[in-house]
């Protein structure tokens, strides 16, 4: 008893440790941005509806390493909405929020389980695309995504029994938790403007929570369950606007203003042929 008192106390801690490093890596991230760039608070908002899959990785689930069996096997509907701010060409904040549901079995143990969740939580995109092409035009980007939350969750486990017959059926012997726990969010997307006020986006998140009871069953390896979700979302954007930190404007001399069709530079300072 005192050992595992211990085990908890110390993994308690660890994810302490993890919610204040990614707080902090956000906040520096935030700030950072502010005093590299100027901007109006009042432009490049957005609204995003998203919907996927939520999927289960614990002990009642045996399919971590095969992606398409844990589509349809242990995963399940999520949808969410979220509000963000893009605040440098880099960097937007997020909040959002997502309501689904998580399953998964164990046939060596005979148990299954069901659970209905809620998750809200601040994350930071980086556009990894900004980053490494600080002058490019194109609509696509790659972001990265890096956040914390905290997500509510109602599970239910129920054995598998079998009967005379020797069929499986289920069993009225079940356990019911309902409780909540940090998560750290870690994923990559792909954001692609569709015109000056519409976005289409996926994104691949995994959560790394503090509890080993999302599934209703406290294993006996030590590891905390987490779960991940994939999600196509479209998003309608406020006040778009961009600065160029590249080019000053108007053009000096040597230059010319120069006008393209994309969208996403409406003017630029190029150097005369």
């Amino acid at each position: 008893m005192i050992r595992r008192h211990k085990k908890y106390v110390l993994n308690r801690l660890k994810m302490k440790h993890l919610l204040l490093l990614t707080g902090f890596l956000i906040i520096q991230l935030f700030q950072t941005s502010i005093q590299a760039q100027s901007f109006d608070w009042q432009k490049n908002f957005t609204l995003s509806l998203n919907s996927g899959a939520a999927s289960f990785y614990g002990d009642l689930s045996v399919y971590d390493r095969q992606p398409f069996k844990k589509l349809t096997n242990e995963s399940d509907f999520a949808i969410g909405i979220s509000i963000g701010h893009q605040l440098s060409s880099v960097l937007t904040m997020n909040i959002s929020y997502i309501d689904g549901r998580l399953k998964g079995t164990n046939d060596e143990l005979k148990h299954y389980f069901n659970s209905d969740f809620q998750e809200a939580s601040i994350a930071s995109h980086i556009s990894i695309s900004q980053m490494m092409f600080p002058h490019r035009t194109g609509r696509a980007e790659v972001y990265s995504t890096t956040g914390i939350g905290l997500m509510r969750f109602h599970s239910i486990e129920r054995h598998i029994l079998n009967n005379n017959n020797n069929v499986e059926q289920e069993s009225n012997i079940a356990t019911e938790i309902k409780s909540e726990t940090p998560v750290i969010k870690l994923g990559l997307g792909c954001n692609y403007e569709v015109s000056n006020h519409l976005n289409l986006s996926t994104e691949l998140g995994f959560r790394v929570t503090g509890n080993d009871m999302i599934d209703a069953h406290e294993g006996s390896t030590g590891i905390k369950d987490y779960y991940s979700i994939f999600s196509v979302g479209i998003a309608y954007v406020f006040n778009r606007s961009r600065s160029y930190s590249d080019y000053s404007l108007p053009c000096g001399a040597g230059s010319k203003s120069y006008k393209t069709r994309n969208s996403r530079i409406h003017q630029a300072c190029m150097p005369f042929n």
